[in-house]
């Protein structure tokens, strides 16, 4: 037990610095970095859009992609082999972190639940007794009440900062130094 203890700890710390050192060492790299910089066209506030952020996009098209930015050049950025220029971009959707941590929450505590109120539902209609009359009658809310969570939860998966380009916010690359 000592010794699985001490190998656990070991790839623990031990493979998060490897990582480290690599990102660390691409950082430094002597060709350019690019990134995606937002701007709030009334505020002045930026947000800036690295490679592997997840974002949703919306060209003015109608062509939509979901996914990891994946390079980002000079005037394009691809997300999925999907090559967007700076012009075409009508909105890009970034999840946020505490409406993703919300909608888990609630998304694993609905299914949780909706098992609970199945399960009351199906050991009281298995009684022909008093007891499984009342486990029937607190199941069927229970469940109802997770299927709400459920359904909340996957929303909250779904939603998140929307800028609008050209209305909203200015989009450009900016070149890391």
């Amino acid at each position: 037990m000592k010794n699985t203890l001490i190998i656990m700890l070991i790839v623990f710390f031990w493979v998060p610095s490897i990582k480290a050192q690599t990102k660390e060492d691409t950082l430094y790299s002597p060709e350019k970095h690019y990134t995606i910089q937002l701007t709030h066209l009334a505020k002045g506030k930026t947000k800036i859009l690295t490679e592997g952020n997840n974002i949703k996009v919306l060209d003015k098209s109608g062509r939509k992609v979901k996914g990891r930015i994946t390079s980002i050049e000079e005037d394009y950025f691809v997300i999925c082999n999907d090559t967007f220029s700076l012009d075409t971009v009508d909105y890009i959707r970034k999840p946020l972190l505490g409406t993703r941590i919300v909608g888990c929450a609630l998304f694993g505590s609905g299914v949780g639940i909706t098992g609970l109120g199945t399960v009351f539902i199906i050991e009281g209609l298995s009684n022909a007794t008093m007891a499984g009359v009342i486990l029937v009658v607190m199941g069927i809310p229970l469940a109802g009440v997770g299927l709400l969570a459920t359904a909340v939860g996957g929303v909250f998966l779904l939603i998140g900062k929307k800028y609008n380009i050209d209305k909203k916010y200015a989009i450009s690359i900016v070149s890391e130094e």
